[in-house]
């Protein structure tokens, strides 16, 4: 029988991470100076992030990013985004609290 000294055992480490996404697609007609029209696509994307290690939380932020995508009025490619820090608010499902228990 092998003894194995209390001092050997570790203890148990863990890492959790969860993501909560929301997407909105909108579409964007721009009248133009000639009469014609020009289409643009935006994606909005919200979410939240949470990690921890061990039972301490490492990571807990929030944020927003946009695209912007389609064409001007001159014809022109358009293809932008932004992104940063937001406020986002959301509900844990039941089934985010059962894979928590896992």
């Amino acid at each position: 029988m092998l003894a194995v000294p209390t001092s050997a055992i570790a203890a148990v480490e863990s890492f959790e991470r969860f993501e909560a996404l929301a997407t909105a697609n909108y579409t964007v007609t721009e009248s133009c100076p000639d009469g014609s029209t020009a289409m643009k696509f935006i994606t909005v994307i919200g979410g939240h992030e949470e990690e921890s290690e061990s039972g301490v939380n490492t990571l807990d932020s929030d944020f927003l990013t946009v695209l912007i995508r389609g064409f001007d009025c001159d014809g022109g490619f358009v293809s932008d985004f932004g992104t940063g820090s937001a406020e986002f608010a959301f509900s844990p499902s039941e089934d985010r609290e059962r894979h928590r228990h896992v």
